[in-house]
This record gives C-alpha cells, sequence and structure tokens, in this order.
C-alpha cells in the first residue's frame, strides 16, 4: 500500500490468501504459473517468493507479441509475464522446442540418408526438424485479435497456444490440471485436448456453458462427451488436516506497535550502555572492540519484529549467524546453552 496504491495492497492481500491455498493444493511434483501484465508484477513475485520460496522459482517468462496502438510518451508495452514456480526440487518439466531461427538455417548443410539436414556438434547431431530448446522470452506465439476463430468474448482471453505449451511442459498426459481463475475456460479445454483432467473455478455465471461451447467446437478440441463435464456449487470439504498452506508463514498475534526512527550509530552507543561494557546479548562473552558486535533483532521482522531500539540487540559474530532469522533473542540463548556456548 505505501510502494504503490491501496488498490494493489488489497489486490496483493486477495492474491496472497489464493496462493497459499494454491500452494496446499499443489502436488510435491507440482508447477504453478501466474500470468500478469507490468502494472504489479514485481510485487506478484514478492508474494510467490514468501509462499513457494525462492529456491522454488524456476522462470521468468516474457511473452512477447505485436499489437495496435503506441504510445508517444513511453515505449509500447507489448509483452506480459508468466512466473513459474514449482512445489519443489522434484518437478515434472519435459522440454520446450521451438523452431530454429530462419536465419540459422544454411548452417544445417549435412544430409543423412532419411534426407533429414543436421550439423554436428561435440558429441550429438542436431536436426534441423527437431528444433532447439526454448528460451525464457517467447516472440512465437502471436496475441489474439478481434477476430480469431477462438475468441469468445472474454476480455482477457489469451490463445490457446500459449496454454499448450505451457501445460504440455508441466504436467504428464493423465495428469491433473488446476485452474482456479478459469475465465473463458481456455485452460480446461486445452487440458482436454491435450489429454489431461482437468478442475476449472470461477466466479462467472457463463464460465459452464463457455467450456461445453469451447469443447463442443470440433474445429479446435476433438470430441468429447459433454455429459461428462461435472458442474458444482457446493464448497468443497479440505482433505488436509487443518495444516496451513506455507508453515514458514508465521503471522504476529498481536499488532508491533511503531517504534520512533533512531540512527543505527545511536542505537548501538545505547545498548552498550545498557549492557555496561562490549558485551554480546546471545553467550555473555565480552569482546574486545565494539566493532565486534553486530546490531540485530530480539525478535526477526519475519515474526512480526519491529525495528525499534526496544527490539534491537548486540551479538558477536558467530551468535548472530547461528541466529539469523530464524531465532528470538531468548531461542538462542537455549541453543547456546545447550551447545555449551554461554559465557
Amino acid at each position: 500500500m505505501m510502494a504503490h496504491s491501496e488498490g494493489c495492497g488489497a489486490f496483493l492481500c486477495f492474491l496472497g490468501v489464493r496462493l497459499m491455498a494454491m500452494h496446499r493444493l499443489l502436488k510435491p511434483t507440482g508447477n504453478i504459473f501466474i500470468h500478469c501484465d507490468h502494472s504489479a508484477g514485481h510485487y506478484i513475485k514478492a508474494a510467490l517468493d514468501a509462499v513457494f520460496g525462492p529456491k522454488n522459482f524456476r522462470n521468468e517468462i516474457i511473452w512477447c507479441y505485436e499489437g495496435s496502438g503506441r504510445s508517444k510518451r513511453w515505449l509500447s508495452r507489448k509483452h506480459d509475464t508468466i512466473f513459474w514456480y514449482s512445489k519443489s526440487e522434484k518437478y515434472i518439466f519435459n522440454q520446450v522446442r521451438v523452431p530454429f531461427p530462419e536465419h540459422v538455417h544454411k548452417m544445417f548443410n549435412k544430409e543423412d540418408e532419411r534426407g533429414r539436414y543436421y550439423i554436428d556438434g561435440k558429441n550429438y547431431k542436431y536436426y534441423l526438424e527437431d528444433g532447439r530448446g526454448a528460451n525464457d522470452w517467447w516472440a512465437d506465439i502471436p496475441s489474439l485479435n478481434h477476430n480469431a476463430k477462438e475468441r469468445t468474448g472474454y476480455p482477457t482471453q489469451k490463445p490457446i497456444a500459449l496454454y499448450e505449451r505451457i501445460i504440455k511442459a508441466a504436467s504428464n498426459p493423465g495428469g491433473l490440471v488446476l485452474d482456479p481463475f478459469a475465465g473463458c475456460a481456455t485452460t480446461c479445454a486445452v487440458a482436454e485436448r491435450t489429454g489431461r483432467q482437468w478442475v476449472g473455478i470461477d466466479l462467472w455465471d457463463k464460465v459452464f456453458q463457455v467450456i461445453k461451447d469451447r469443447i463442443e467446437d470440433q474445429r479446435a478440441f476433438g470430441e468429447l462427451d459433454i455429459q461428462q463435464i461435472l458442474l458444482s456449487r457446493d464448497l468443497p470439504i479440505r482433505t488436509d488436516c487443518g495444516e496451513v498452506a506455507a508453515p514458514k508463514l508465521r503471522v504476529p498475534t498481536k499488532a508491533v506497535k511503531r517504534q520512533p526512527t533512531m540512527p543505527r550509530s545511536k542505537m548501538v552507543s545505547l545498548l552498550l550502555e545498557d549492557a555496561g561494557g562490549n558485551i554480546c546479548a546471545g553467550c555473555d562473552r565480552e569482546m574486545d572492540h565494539p566493532a565486534y558486535l553486530e546490531l540485530d533483532h530480539k525478535t526477526p521482522r519475519s515474526d512480526g519484529g519491529s525495528d525499534g531500539i526496544d527490539n534491537r540487540v548486540l551479538l558477536c559474530g558467530p551468535c548472530n549467524r547461528k541466529k539469523s532469522n530464524l531465532l528470538t533473542l531468548s531461542g538462542l540463548r537455549r541453543q547456546n546453552k545447550s551447545d555449551g556456548f554461554l559465557a
């Protein structure tokens, strides 16, 4: 709210609880893709890092496209961002291959007995018809124009080709694909087309009819018995035994009073005076010089601790590293006592 606007703050609150629910539902081998534009992408990535963890960030995919409308005040905004996160290190990924650009076709100057052109690599032959692994920017999938046959009239509809690439890359045939913001049901239709099971959720009252219409369109999706599509308006029963989506996120139980700002040097001076010397608050050892002490928080900020002087403490280097952002000061001292590290 302070960095952008109240509207953006409200949106991130709306999205954050849903990201936690999606994290809870995702299989350990699963992936999640969040599609956004320039207006809030960096805030959304911060929320994704908080819920899924930075180590599970896989790619920031840039989808580039052309379109009408050119700005006279800034560079024309003709790309969207797709953030890809996994649930764990053991995630599904099927390599995406795209055609080689035309300017390198002439390099494939050898032909095998089957008439396929290739070039020799160090330990492998590269065939022109096989294409190459895709980059994290996609410029080969155009956006939908107003006359496209797959248009349904939904304002934020995305092309089938874009969703097909994502679903094939991040899931296997027979797997389950969930779109909790199904919209005009492109995800559901493409999942059906590619042999996946699927679930779509949306508040739009026309979404059920749209998915039936899209799947009945034989030109796009082939045959499917419409009776197999089930509509439910009942709230699902949770089966996770009450476990939270992201256990590492701990919300403070009481509001933290905002402390007046104070220079770090003054904080250090006051804390040294209060301790009666260059004494580490974590292990009670006295240092030769105050430079060996580091300013830290009694209660980590991730647990709701403030930056005020009342929540500050001076620690030696080993204690500061042991405490990290996981322990409170009392937790650190208990750990040091258990390790026999107290002075």
